[in-house]
């Protein structure tokens, strides 16, 4: 699942208007789509970092 997150200059309502849902994480704002998803919990956005890759996760949200 992707998410994204929302520009500090941008408010809520911009993206809430194109479809998306913004909720405040541990990291910043991130938005993602209000259709076309399951929600399996709590919504949370982790920041991992692999000897390989960093990455951002989600946990809580899965396409339908």
């Amino acid at each position: 699942m992707s998410v994204g997150f929302a520009d500090k200059d941008t408010t809520a309502q911009y993206y809430q208007e194109r479809g998306y849902i913004v909720d405040a994480t541990e990291i910043g704002r991130a938005y993602y789509p209000s259709e076309h998803v399951r929600i399996t919990g709590d919504i949370r956005v982790r920041y991992e970092v692999l000897p390989w890759v960093s990455r951002f996760e989600v946990d809580g949200i899965q396409p339908e």
